[in-house]
């Protein structure tokens, strides 16, 4: 009786193995399609870029301007909406305490002046 419960757990455990195996490869195929696809053609990129890509959200805003004095909050956000007018991407904004280098509306670095 043992004998034969033993060979039903390594069965099983066996089964186990062989589906993991079967879905890491699978997995495997589709990292590999993802990063060598089989259309090498250059692709055009789109006409415009979306403003959810360059405009800073609330947070952020809110972020930039903390332990700022009220004008020179004013200034660092007046600098965001000039610079989101214009739709720019990468832009930097100061204040004569410090400057904030801004890309796609996220704070990428920092200094004091």
């Amino acid at each position: 009786m043992e004998a034969a419960l033993t060979q039903v757990i390594e069965m099983a455990i066996a089964l186990l193995m062989a589906v993991i195996a079967f879905w890491q490869h699978r997995r495997k195929q589709e990292v590999v399609a993802f990063f060598d696809p089989k259309d090498t053609g250059v692709t055009t990129p789109p006409a415009s870029v979306p403003s959810r890509s360059w405009t800073m959200d609330d947070a952020t805003k809110q972020w930039l301007c903390a332990g700022h004095s009220p004008d020179e909050q004013a200034s660092l956000l007046q600098q965001v909406a000039d610079a989101e007018a214009q739709q720019k991407t990468s832009y930097v904004v100061s204040v004569p305490s410090g400057y904030y280098e801004i890309e796609y509306g996220l704070i990428r670095g920092s200094g004091k002046a």
